[in-house]
């Protein structure tokens, strides 16, 4: 009786190979884990630790709006900036470009909703004042009622 030996077929993950940033495949590299094999439950981290992290983006944020202010509010730092202030508060450059990009988002919504504000309390300071905001329409309601005043007066008959 012969017996035949069947081969074993290679697991999935032992035959991929890892690309690189250059787009080439480098062999005798281990893939990167299997999604399913990652931990994604944050149950597993300790309060402490989410603590911890949480103060850390926070301490960061601080250092972040100190830069700011420090740097006459350049909300457009070059890349060679931004790779500094990585460096200096130990964290990647994607971070801090995407804390400035945020941070623009943030600038322009502000300078929108205060110049809407500010346009609607004209408006009811035109309203209860009775006076336009517009100078040259002041200017016209100012000699309308001159006008009216000096005929209501030659009406009464001085």
């Amino acid at each position: 009786m012969v017996v035949a030996k069947v081969a074993e077929a290679p697991s999935p993950r032992e035959d991929r190979q890892v690309l690189h940033h250059d787009g080439l495949a480098k062999e005798n590299e281990a893939a990167p884990p299997a999604p399913e094999a990652m931990d994604t439950d944050n149950r597993s981290v300790s309060p402490s630790t989410l603590a911890a992290e949480k103060a850390r983006l926070h301490e960061q944020g601080i250092l972040l709006e100190r830069w700011l202010a420090d740097n006459e509010n350049n909300l457009y730092p070059t890349r060679e900036m931004k790779d500094r202030i990585a460096l200096d508060l130990k964290t990647t450059y994607m971070h801090v470009n995407r804390w400035f990009a945020n941070r623009r988002r943030k600038h322009s919504k502000r300078v929108k909703s205060t110049s809407q504000k500010q346009q609607a309390d004209q408006a009811a300071d035109a309203q209860n004042t009775g006076s336009p905001t517009d100078p040259e329409a002041a200017k016209a309601l100012t000699t309308t009622r001159i006008v009216e005043e000096i005929l209501h007066s030659f009406a009464k008959g001085w």
